[in-house]
Order: C-alpha cells, then sequence, then structure tokens
C-alpha cells in the first residue's frame, strides 16, 4: 500500500497553478533563481521530495508510486484540482493520476518511463547514516 507523507512546500505567486519538483539529492530551493520569473504569471508550488530538504523519510526503501503520492498529497493539500507540472531529474518522471494541464520534465531520466509490468526504480540510501542516493538504473528505453 503506497502512504503519502506530508512535505514541506511553498506557495508564491499568483496565476495558474504550477508545481515544481526537484530531482534527486536536491530540495525546493533548486527552483530558487526561477521563482521570481514564474511567480510572475503562475501560482508555484515549489515542495520537497520525502527525504529531501525539510520533509520527512519514513522509511527507505521507496519508490516512485510513493513519491507520486506525495505530489498528490501536496496538490490535495494546496487545492489544485488541475495544474502545470514542471520536474527535474527524478521530479520529471513523476506523473500523477490525475489530469494535468501541462507536463515539462528537464533531463534525460524524465524521459525514462518504467513499464508498468517490468522493472520498478527503487530510491535507496547507501548505508544507515549516508546522504548520497543512489538509484536503480531504468531498464527501458527512452523516447523523445
Amino acid at each position: 500500500m503506497t502512504q503519502a507523507v506530508d512535505c514541506a512546500y511553498s506557495v508564491e505567486g499568483d496565476g495558474p497553478p504550477l508545481i515544481l519538483v526537484h530531482g534527486i539529492g536536491a530540495a525546493r530551493d533548486t527552483w530558487r533563481f526561477l521563482l521570481p520569473h514564474l511567480t510572475q504569471h503562475f501560482t508555484v508550488v515549489s515542495y520537497d521530495l520525502r527525504g529531501h530538504g525539510a520533509s520527512p523519510c519514513p522509511g527507505l526503501p521507496f519508490e516512485l508510486d510513493e513519491l507520486v503520492a506525495d505530489l498528490e498529497r501536496v496538490r490535495d493539500r494546496v487545492g489544485f484540482e488541475t495544474c502545470h507540472i514542471a520536474g527535474h531529474s527524478l521530479g520529471g518522471m513523476l506523473a500523477p493520476p490525475t489530469p494535468v494541464l501541462s507536463r515539462i520534465g528537464c533531463c534525460p531520466w524524465a524521459f525514462c518511463r518504467p513499464q508498468r509490468s517490468g522493472p520498478r526504480t527503487t530510491v535507496r540510501r547507501s548505508g544507515p547514516s549516508s546522504t548520497r542516493w543512489k538509484r536503480k538504473a531504468c531498464q527501458t528505453s527512452w523516447r523523445p
């Protein structure tokens, strides 16, 4: 069963809803240089993925399904029925089950789509106290 966590998030700006999803090993401040430009046109939500920044990490390993559930929890908490989503690296792989207005993924990982019946992408921390992250390679070919 997929269990969502309450991730730390920020809401800024005014306009159509946009959620920014950072990559692995980063945090929501990754977007700090883009925010002044985006908030002129969008209501921007940036959040810390579980185990990153100020968000809790309830346990390892966790998979993409948990990260998607966290994204849906954030979307629900801010009251967006639908939204634009922009993600970098791992953040570009997250696709919620609810309809989105548009989805932008920045980097090759955004185009690596695990098959539902195939291998799963798992995020693990190496060692009990290490801050380095590893990810199981996506074993499917990418499509532009």
